[in-house]
This record gives structure tokens, C-alpha cells and sequence, in this order.
């Protein structure tokens, strides 16, 4: 298919050096008829499309769009592990429980897909026999402290520090509440604090 061309090219480039040298015009360098010879190349021109390749992620819980809500979660296997820690420690007169603080991830039907664990807390609940015995308070509150600290780390859902939760009661059922991040807690020990001062510094919290 490219040979007839090349012969229309050739017999034309015969018929002009015969015209030249007719009219005494000097005829072109060799490598120029050369060059005038060969067939030209046909270049196609390719249009290129970048793709954008999307993975297909087939839809489940983790891939579920939804809104977010604060919530708590119970875990009763870390609860479990909890108390028998504190009784082991010779604390077998209070009652201690762990939950996860966190997020519900919720569909548009209000339906939960999943929770996301921020941290634990830990709640204590300690019978005295009288909430105006501050000594008696302080001196429970800087045990259960030490303890909860030297708990491991690793056994607690979550990767923030949570609070610690102390409930004190009494046999006429009166109740005092004490809440604050466990990391406070920590502080006040580091400072030195103990005793009354600590029981004070943490009910400000």
C-alpha cells in the first residue's frame, strides 16, 4: 500500500532535476533527494485518558455512613477483672465497675452500627460508717487511688485516660459523690498531696 507513493515521488523528483538542469539551476544535495525519497511515516495520533480507579468497598458496618453520639457502653468482663483485683488487694468492702465512654455510630433509622471506645471509666462505690468521718474518706479515697492507678494500663479499653467515679454511703443512706479524671488524680499524688488535702483537691474537681 505505500510503494505507489514512493513512485509518484520518485518519478517526480526525476522530472524536476530534468527541468533544472535544462534551465542551469544547480540540483539539490543528495541526502536533500534522499530525504524527498523516503516514505513518510503515518503518525497516529492516540488520545490518552487517565483513569481513576476507584476501589469497589462493598458496604458493611465500617463503611456505613452515620451520625455520631456520646454514649456508654458496660463491659463486664473488664468489671469482672476490676473487683477481683480490688478484693485480691484485701478492698473486698466496695463494689467496683468499668464502662466505655464513647461514641454511637447512628444510621438514619436510628439503629446503632457500631461504638467507638474513647476510654474507660472506672466507678467505685464504698460503705463507710459515716460521711462526716473525713479522715475515714480520705484515707479510703487515697487507697482506692494508688490502686486504680497501678491497675494495668492495657486491660482498659481505650486510648485516653478516663475518670474514676467514688461513691461513698453510709448506713443512713446518705451519699457523697467524688468524680474526676484519673490523670488528676495522678497529679495530686505527684504533688504530694495525701490525706485530707487530697480528698479536698479532688472534690474540687
Amino acid at each position: 500500500m505505500m510503494r505507489k507513493p514512493v513512485v509518484r515521488l520518485a518519478g517526480a523528483l526525476a522530472l524536476l532535476s530534468a527541468m533544472m538542469l535544462a534551465c542551469n539551476l544547480p540540483l539539490p544535495a543528495a541526502e536533500v533527494l534522499t530525504g524527498m525519497l523516503e516514505p513518510a511515516t503515518e503518525t497516529i495520533a492516540v488520545q490518552t485518558i487517565q483513569a481513576l480507579l476507584t476501589p469497589v468497598v462493598s458496604p458493611g458496618a465500617e463503611d456505613e455512613p452515620c451520625g455520631f453520639q456520646w454514649a456508654t457502653q458496660p463491659l463486664p468482663e473488664v468489671t469482672q477483672a476490676l473487683q477481683q483485683y480490688f478484693n485480691d488487694a484485701g478492698q473486698t468492702n466496695l463494689k467496683a465497675t468499668a464502662e466505655a465512654f464513647g461514641e454511637n455510630c447512628v444510621r438514619a433509622d436510628g439503629s446503632v452500627a457500631r461504638f467507638l471506645t474513647m476510654y474507660t471509666d472506672i466507678r467505685v462505690t464504698l460503705a463507710v460508717a459515716q460521711l462526716q468521718d473525713q479522715a475515714l474518706l480520705a484515707g479510703q479515697l487515697e487507697t482506692v487511688l494508688r490502686l486504680v492507678l497501678d491497675y494495668p494500663a492495657d486491660k482498659l479499653p481505650g486510648s485516653l485516660e478516663g475518670y474514676l467515679g467514688i461513691t461513698f454511703t453510709d448506713p443512713q443512706g446518705n451519699v457523697e459523690n467524688l468524680w474526676f479524671k484519673r490523670l488528676e488524680g495522678k497529679a495530686a499524688l505527684d504533688r504530694g498531696l495525701s490525706g485530707e488535702d487530697l480528698l479536698a483537691e479532688l472534690r474540687a474537681n
